[in-house]
């Protein structure tokens, strides 16, 4: 029965994090060490993060000082997506300086 519970609030928190707006407001309320562990114990969650350009822009805005501002600054005729693993997201927090 709690198995069965545990699966359905997964699948709840994964349908809710496909609007990038609630991604948001949930990111904003959680740490960077609490959002790690998520991804590292959740391979769904972790792949539709990281695989979906919006969903990554959202996770680097929180988490990556200066990211927002480039976002808004770039300029879509020579955009093109960086590929970034959550192994390379950790060391970059670990590294700045907020």
């Amino acid at each position: 029965m709690l198995s069965s519970y545990n699966s359905h609030l997964a699948h709840l928190l994964l349908q809710l994090v496909q609007t990038p707006r609630i991604l948001a407001q949930l990111l904003c309320h959680l740490d960077w060490v609490t959002v790690y562990t998520l991804l590292c114990t959740c391979k769904a969650l972790h792949d539709d993060l990281f695989m979906s350009m919006p969903h990554l822009d959202v996770l680097l805005s929180r988490f990556v000082p200066g990211y927002t501002y480039g976002v808004r600054q770039r300029d879509f005729g020579l955009y093109q997506d960086v590929p970034i693993s959550l192994h390379e997201l950790d060391l970059l927090r670990a590294f700045s300086l907020d």
